[in-house]
């Protein structure tokens, strides 16, 4: 029977064939009706309701347990997406479930969800360790998806993304990963979900061949228990087959019936067909079409086990449905950094020529264009790995780059370029978990006139003033003419600028938080004059640290530190010349001003997980003891297979020489590196008053 025949569903609902019934779904609700009777026994699936799409394979974290084939592709970007999964929503899917990977990090994926809302009727969801998940970008994602659902991660920091998301609206689930591990704090767990103001848990099951993350019959008793008493709603795996009576299933369940390959599909990263990400056979296609006949002929093949332990197949199928309507709300799930360049010149004049170079040939958010190739070619920067940001503004000596959304650093070639021109990169590389803000300094030239005022109509949020300077913050995000982009908060300074006859300064920063924040640091303006700067240098390897250190010794007060493949200094005053040598050789520079910094490592060892539990133990012992009398506080957090660990200090080379030798006696290897200045706002404050102080009246 053609579903044509049937009854239309009522408005904003959408008719899905399942096997033998019917179904109508509300994209937006989550509302479920699904009919059974004599006029729908004919009925056939002709795709599946849902689709887990693996959007891209690289991830944030590097978690031991993930099911993912780290050595596959990513092959997807924004436009075959979007056109795949029009193509998909054409032949009746109903929910797309973004997963990876970290889909956050998908370049473009807000503009992504953005088409697919207004292209196609699918229920849009992501699931995400959450880690790249700003409040600014939680409000853009509210209106888009129907479930965000972030995944749980000891040392992770999982609340305050929750309340984010939950702040901004967005309906939110929290997945877990059931461990013998986790089965110890899981009721306070619930409990706390719950006070964060989330929808449901989904409770996962471990798939795969580390037989100590699997519960044996007391692990299995105490999680049904935990169940039982949960707070708020708890969604369980199908993995988990029948295995946790006596607790309720939608239709019976059977670990036969668990959807994989029918009810759900999983498409992978490298554009391939699995009936679940931790199932065993991969097929390739390549258009929509040939997936869903792939889908319509293989599904022996698909409803095969996963071949991997934990696989609830093959399972008790679920017994036939009565004749009858039943309603039930929810969605299908999946269980599976922005790039930033700021860069100052001496002179607003510069910054403008360095701009003339490049807006010419600016294409948003796509592989650097011929014109910059050629152009980082004559000055003999290679260009590969690079790509043109999002968006790119510049306010008088002060030039801004900002990609939303990407694991890698795209601005490698481009910041070279800008140290070649004499500039020096004061904020870049991939960011950080804080807010990425622009920070922006207005000054009337009439006295009479209130920048704060200004300020708010240029859609800046005022914090404080300093003497007739005014200063504010407003989030940025979006790709080039979106309302919250850098480009179009930047045209809004100057347009406001310029109408009231006033001098405006910006530039971009990790926005701390906190009450009061801004209104503090205004009073530590003077200080800029006595803070030094550190130039922090990053290398594809240690030969080439050592030797860019070498260089710089003789001419030093301090010698500088090498800690793997970086490499820190310190200086009075930074010659543009000495980040263009760093690029020469190989590294990406970067300028950070501040008279303390703080350290964010990520250790990791190449034994076992037991093993680097006790060598994390000894980490920081062994480094207080390479730390006698230096003004340090040392935080530690683990995460699966590795450990962090943030040092804030006013002697960051001795900091950071002692955390090489401190890794180097616990057995650890430094896998991750980022410094910044513990307090970066008051620099910037400074900066931009000493911009708007050199306008003329």
């Amino acid at each position: 029977m053609d579903l044509a025949a049937l009854p239309a569903p009522p408005p904003g609902m959408r008719a899905h064939a399942l096997d033998g019934a019917l179904l109508w779904f509300d994209p937006r609700r989550g509302l479920n009706v699904r009919i059974d009777g004599p006029a729908t026994r004919s009925l056939r699936r002709a795709a599946p309701r849902t689709l887990l799409f693996g959007i891209t394979n690289t991830c944030n974290l590097a978690c031991a347990f993930c099911s993912r084939d780290r050595r596959a592709a990513s092959g997807w970007d924004e436009a075959s997406a979007h056109a795949a999964l029009l193509g998909f929503a054409d032949a009746g899917v109903l929910e797309v479930a973004f997963g990876g990977g970290e889909p956050l990090a998908f370049r473009g994926f807000d503009r992504l969800l953005e088409r697919l809302r207004e292209d196609t009727a699918l229920a849009l969801h992501v699931t995400t360790n959450g880690e790249l998940l700003t409040p600014a970008r939680a409000a853009r994602l509210a209106p888009l998806l129907g479930e965000l659902r972030i995944s749980l991660y000891e040392g992770a920091s999982w609340p305050e993304r929750i309340d984010a998301a939950v702040h901004a609206g967005l309906t939110v689930g929290a997945n877990l990963l059931c461990t013998p591990a986790a089965l110890d704090r899981l009721p306070a767990l619930l409990r706390e979900l719950a006070d964060h103001g989330v929808n449901d848990v989904a409770l996962l099951r471990y798939v795969g061949g580390e037989r100590a993350l699997h519960l044996d019959a007391e692990g299995e008793a105490r999680l049904t228990a935990a169940i039982k008493a949960s707070p708020l709603p708890v969604r369980i795996s199908t993995c988990f087959g029948d295995r946790l009576d006596p607790l309720p299933r939608l239709w019976g369940g059977g670990g036969g019936a668990c959807g994989a390959g029918s009810e759900f599909l999983t498409i992978t990263s490298d554009r391939r067909i699995r009936a679940c990400s931790f199932h065993a056979e991969a097929i390739p296609f390549t258009s929509v079409d040939e997936a869903l006949a792939i889908y319509r002929a293989a599904q022996e093949r698909l409803a095969s086990p996963a071949g991997r332990p934990g696989c609830a197949r093959p399972g008790a199928a679920a017994p036939p449905l009565a004749d009858g309507i039943r309603i039930w709300r929810g969605f299908g799930g999946n269980n599976s950094g922005d790039c930033v360049l700021v860069g100052r010149f001496a002179e607003g004049a510069r910054a403008a020529a360095f701009m003339a170079e490049l807006t010419p040939s600016f294409a948003s958010g796509q592989p650097l264009p011929a014109a910059w190739r050629a152009l980082l070619g004559a000055e003999g920067i290679d260009p590969e790995g690079g790509y043109s940001p999002d968006t790119i503004a510049a306010l008088g000596p002060v030039v801004m780059m900002h990609t939303d959304m990407t694991l890698a650093d795209d601005f490698v070639p481009l910041r070279a370029l800008l140290w070649r021109r004499g500039g020096r990169a004061i904020h870049g590389w991939l960011r950080s978990s804080c807010d990425l803000q622009m920070i922006a300094g207005l000054r009337p030239n009439d006295a009479r006139v209130d920048g704060r005022a200004l300020l708010e109509e240029a859609g800046v949020e005022p914090f404080g003033r300093h003497s007739d300077l005014s200063f504010g913050t407003a989030p940025i995000g979006g790709p080039e003419g979106a309302p919250h982009s850098l480009a179009t908060r930047v045209a809004a300074l100057r347009e406001v600028a310029a109408r009231h006859d006033a001098e405006v300064a910006a530039e971009l920063i990790d926005w701390p938080g906190g009450a009061g924040l801004g209104a503090r640091a205004l009073a530590r303006i003077g200080e800029a004059a006595r803070r030094p700067e550190w130039l922090w240098v990053r290398f594809d390897d240690p030969a080439r640290a050592q030797g860019f250190a070498r260089d710089l010794a003789p001419d030093l007060r301090d010698p500088p530190v090498v800690a793997g493949v970086h490499v820190l200094a310190r200086f009075d005053r930074l010659s543009p010349r000495l980040g263009w040598l760093a690029s020469r050789r190989g590294g990406a520079a970067l300028l950070i001003q501040g008279p303390r910094l703080r350290i964010r490592a990520r250790l990791r060892s190449e034994a076992t997980e037991g093993d680097l539990a006790s060598a994390s133990g000894h980490l920081v012992a062994a480094l207080r003891a390479f730390l006698p009398g230096v003004d340090a506080t040392i935080e530690t957090r683990t995460m699966s297979a590795y450990q962090g660990l943030t040092i804030d200090t006013s002697d960051p080379l001795a900091a950071l020489g002692a955390l090489e030798s401190a890794a180097r006696a616990s057995g650890l290897i430094l896998d991750h590196l980022q410094l910044t200045a513990s307090d970066a706002l008051a620099p910037a404050l400074s900066r931009l008053a000493d911009d708007l102080r050199r306008s003329p009246r």
